[in-house]
């Protein structure tokens, strides 16, 4: 939205009807509209849909008992367009959903790299995993060497020769309770070349801070938790309704318990103005994100009872054709949400289109979350109920998915003696322990990880 543009919405609305004024950001501007308004259906190609305002008219009730209009909060309207329009350093969105930790700098690989973790003392687990090493960057994978002895981490380094896709990071991880979240940013696979007691410790760290599961968009995970940030409310207030919605972090929250915390989509719905919808939205990623090698999308949830729609931006533009998912909540139940791309619905507005183009999976540029008293094409949401409500999410993530639809993690190899057994921590995540000891482990090690 160009400024000038932004300031004639302004000076409208400080003059016009609030439902008017209302429906012409929403027309123009406001994606809560799209997927949630009842009023405005039909093809985005519609020239009737894309009148000036002047020609806008609200539907009248047909309840003759409607309560009187409740007062507009012009200034929330002021800061939904403030929010998705104010000037933001290039690419601060992609730099904000990538986990950092609290020290040090982010890595130089780009995604999708397989961390090498070598334990300390043992000089058959440093040659095993020198070796793996060797033959991973033969094969052309980004590698990322976790090593615990000093003179391993200088030999992987002469091993490397400079090369740009190994990096080399020494720590006594094995004596750690958990790894940095910067040391395992963006690794989707894992060789650890130990069977200690640091082996638990690390397998929980990759659930948690990598993408083993998946591509983890927006976590609630410690260095993670500002991802949120990019997400801001997006209500019926663009088309003249007082629904009011947050999304905070809120500590305690997190499925962990104790101090773990959440993003919780919190506020108030109401169908007063002829609204009934409360959304939030993330900002536009520059660069835009490229899920072509997934398969879905996984919401780790708390849910409240209601059904929720999520959707997807594939282009930059507001008043554009998305695409929508609607899922239902247990109230206080923790559960995962996955649903393959497949099955997100393509919507202008609250309509249903007809042979549209597919979703562009290379440039995924924004997310929305809503509670909506609208469904798709006329229908209602059958779950919603004015009033408050609240849901909380631990993470969102793209994901692959297996022959059988489960969501399939990248593999972790746990090199060790044998008779070694997967620790506890690694639920969820496919894991095979190999005997160290076997001739060929290396090469079996490799052809697993790269297979995956």
């Amino acid at each position: 939205m160009t400024l000038s543009r932004m300031l004639k919405v302004l000076l409208v609305a400080s003059t016009a009807p609030a439902c008017v004024c209302g429906f012409a950001f929403g027309a123009r501007v406001g994606s809560g509209l799209m997927a949630g308004s009842h009023h405005m259906t039909g093809s985005w190609r519609d020239p009737a849909l894309r009148q000036p305002l002047s020609q806008l008219r609200m539907a009248e009730d047909s309840d003759t008992k409607t309560k009187e209009r409740q007062p507009w909060e012009f200034r929330r309207f002021v800061r939904t367009i403030a929010f998705f329009n104010a000037p933001r350093p290039l690419a601060a969105a992609r730099n904000a959903i990538r986990r950092r930790g609290e020290q040090g700098a982010s890595s130089a690989l780009p995604g999708g790299c397989i961390l090498v973790a070598i334990g300390g003392g043992d000089d058959a687990a440093t040659a095993l995993g020198q070796r793996v090493t060797e033959q991973l960057l033969r094969r052309g994978a980004l590698v990322r060497a976790l090593v615990a002895d000093g003179k391993a981490a200088a030999a992987l380094e002469l091993i490397g020769g400079g090369e740009k896709r190994l990096e080399v990071v020494q720590s006594n991880w094995e004596e750690l309770p958990s790894i940095k979240p910067s040391v395992l940013e963006d690794v989707d696979r894992a060789v650890i070349c130990a069977g200690g007691a640091g082996v638990d410790a690390l397998v929980k760290s990759l659930k948690n801070y990598g993408d083993v599961q998946g591509r983890k968009l927006f976590s609630s995970a410690p260095g993670a938790v500002k991802s949120w940030e990019q997400w801001g409310a997006l209500d019926d207030v663009v088309m003249g309704g007082v629904s009011t919605s947050e999304l905070v972090v809120v500590p305690g929250e997190g499925e962990a318990g104790g101090r773990s915390s959440a993003a919780v989509f919190r506020g108030t719905v109401s169908p007063a103005n002829n609204g009934g919808f409360a959304s939030v939205r993330s900002r536009n990623a520059s660069p835009p994100w490229d899920w072509s090698q997934f398969d879905a999308l996984r919401l780790r949830v708390k849910g409240d009872g209601f059904r929720y729609k999520f959707t997807v931006y594939d282009a930059a533009g507001w008043d554009r054709p998305s695409w929508s998912y609607s899922f239902d909540t247990a109230a206080g139940e923790w559960a995962d949400v996955t649903f393959p791309f497949s099955a997100l619905m393509p919507i202008y507005r609250t309509k249903t289109m007809q042979d549209p183009p597919p979703l562009n999976l290379s440039t995924v540029y924004s997310l929305q979350l809503m509670l909506s008293k609208f469904e798709y094409d006329g229908g209602l949401n059958p779950t919603w109920k004015p009033g408050p409500f609240s849901l909380s999410l631990d993470s969102i993530a793209t994901v692959k998915l297996g022959k059988t639809g489960g969501a399939v993690p990248p593999a972790i190899v746990i090199l060790a003696s044998g008779g070694t057994k997967a620790p506890a921590s690694g639920e969820g995540v496919p894991m095979t322990v190999l005997d160290a000891g076997q001739p060929d482990a290396a090469a079996k090690t490799v052809d697993m990880l790269l297979a995956r």
